[in-house]
């Protein structure tokens, strides 16, 4: 399974164990150890959004290299 999708054995363990403790809702996430995140899930979401409209009707790979608002 793991050779097929690409992903090291440990994972695949890790994600049936999961599933087999609890099910789906084991298949979420869990907490990472460290710093919380400062950006939230409706942050990440308007950045996706505003790059997909800015891109609306650009061919691929016809895109600037230094499009506005990329980091140089």
């Amino acid at each position: 399974m793991s050779r097929r999708l690409g992903i090291a054995p440990e994972t695949v363990r890790t994600w049936r164990r999961r599933f087999l403790d609890r099910g789906l809702e084991g298949m979420h996430d869990e907490p990472r150890p460290g710093v919380p995140r400062k950006i939230t899930d409706a942050d990440v979401e308007r950045v996706i959004v505003k790059t997909l409209e800015d891109l609306a009707g650009v061919r691929p790979g016809s895109a600037p290299n230094n499009a506005p608002g990329q980091y140089t």
